[in-house]
């Protein structure tokens, strides 16, 4: 009868601890506007990024459906770029995860042979979905890894 209770106690705390780490991601909260200015303050850009709103997001990320964005665009100059897309549930994060790729894809090949130097930021770009936010972000620096974890983990 102990081990039978040991058993059956082991296996209650280890559906407890799958239950509890599984929704992690589906209660976070990100503040979209501190995290983009986080973004777009704390990593150095070569360019001037400007915010856009409205159909120029709708334009260029092909994501009409955002709760709320935050997007910093560059002159064109270069690609570097900050997004940062809340978004109704996960269903729709995924969609906007995929549009964000494309976005990438396309700019990948606009610079391919506009301004090779770029390939690399692009390359290397970060697009990140947590729970229902979806994060972009383009530079030479590699710190948006770490401002993005300051509001994820």
């Amino acid at each position: 009868m102990k081990r039978f209770i040991c058993i059956l106690l082991t296996m209650t705390i280890g559906l407890f601890t799958l239950v509890g780490c599984g929704g992690k991601d589906k209660d976070i909260t990100i503040d979209i506007s501190a995290l983009a200015g986080d973004l777009t303050s704390k990593i150095e850009f070569q360019d001037d990024l400007t915010k856009i709103e409205g159909n120029s997001i709708e334009s260029i990320y092909q994501i009409d459906y955002a709760v709320s964005s935050e997007v910093y665009v560059s002159s064109g100059a270069t690609a570097e770029e900050v997004a940062v897309f809340e978004l109704k549930d996960e269903t729709e994060a995924d969609n906007a995860y995929k549009a964000a790729g494309e976005r990438i894809d396309a700019q990948k090949q606009a610079f391919e042979s506009y301004v090779p130097e770029e390939m690399e930021k692009l390359d290397n770009a970060v697009v990140k979905k947590v729970g229902k936010y979806v994060i972009v972000c383009v530079a030479n620096d590699n710190t948006a890894e770490d401002i993005i974890g300051t509001y994820t983990d």
